[in-house]
């Protein structure tokens, strides 16, 4: 009797565990991965998380009609990556990074597209290229304040995002870390913040936005195609460097206007996107008392501003 009530109680482990697991598996020097049945992705490991291959597939020079429709870049279809778990990844609704974990890899979570959670612990001190890129089903990031860098489309077209604080610890911000994330209505960028690269936060339904003092540089279009934008602060007295065509298409009658290269206007058209917003409109900058005069003998900054807009 008490051979058999063992054996029951094995195999109801057994069966126990392989329940628990979706899939698992190990890859680069000591990391591990599992997925548990209720779609919980833990990574575990120590140091900078292995770098994962990927391949860009371009799509020709016309709209691509394959599939999904990229509103930004629409003759790019995505990437593929060799992450270990890619198969899986539809199964994938939370993400539990282990400590110790130092780094995020190179479009590792890219395309988990009921992810909704993350938790990133106070190791990681960089978020990689395309690390979260089109995860749009992601609604909250809670960036540790050991994290120093968000690289390029390492969140882009996270449509989910609603709000979203940077903190002071960030110093770099991709090129297009957020574009396209096409809810994400509220921003806060924090003292501490020093480069802003291109794109970064293109297409965002922001209604206003303060450039911390410590930014230094802005780069080429980084609120492009923020349509709603009106409110501009900038609290630095003196100017941060800036790109071209950083507010471009706010100002100005976008499509109308012939800004928008024939190609990209029908992409942007199918893709569902208003090309007549924004028309006529302007914005309030407002920089720090005493500031204004400095920013008008910038040549880079002085065409922001008019006598008929209040600064």
């Amino acid at each position: 009797m008490k051979k058999i009530s063992f054996l029951l109680l094995f195999c109801a482990l057994v069966f126990a565990q392989i329940r628990a697991e979706i899939a698992r598996g190990t890859w680069g020097n000591g990391f591990s991965w599992e997925i548990s049945n209720d779609s919980v992705l833990t990574v575990s490991g120590a140091g900078e998380m292995p770098v994962l291959s990927r391949q860009d597939l371009p799509v020709g020079e016309e709209p691509y009609t394959g599939g999904e429709i990229n509103p930004i870049y629409p003759h790019f279809a995505g990437v593929t990556t060799t992450t270990p778990w890619y198969a899986h990844r539809k199964a994938v609704k939370q993400i539990v990074l282990q400590a110790g974990i130092t780094s995020i890899a190179e479009y590792a979570f890219y395309k988990c597209k009921n992810l909704s959670g993350i938790q990133i612990p106070s190791s990681v001190t960089k978020i990689k290229e395309g690390a979260f890129g089109d995860c749009n089903g992601l609604q909250a990031i809670m960036f540790p304040s050991s994290v120093t860098s968000i690289g390029d489309d390492a969140f882009n077209f996270c449509s989910g995002l609603t709000r979203l604080t940077i903190p002071m610890s960030v110093k770099v911000i991709g090129h297009r870390a957020f574009l396209g994330c096409s809810n994400l209505a509220n921003l806060t960028l924090a003292e501490g913040i020093e480069t802003i690269n291109s794109e970064a936060f293109r297409g965002l339904p922001l209604t206003s936005i303060t450039i911390p003092a410590s930014v230094k540089y802005i780069g080429n279009g980084v609120f492009n195609d923020c349509h709603a934008l009106v409110n501009i602060t900038v609290a630095g007295k003196t100017p941060a460097g800036i790109g071209a065509d950083v507010w471009n298409y706010l100002l100005t009658a976008n499509g109308a206007s012939g800004e928008y290269p024939e190609f990209y206007r029908d992409a942007y058209s199918e893709a569902g996107w208003d090309l007549t917003k924004g028309v006529g409109k302007t914005a309030l900058y407002v920089v720090p008392t005493g500031a204004a005069a400095t920013y008008k003998k910038t040549v880079e900054w002085n065409k922001f501003f008019s006598t008929s807009a209040p600064i």
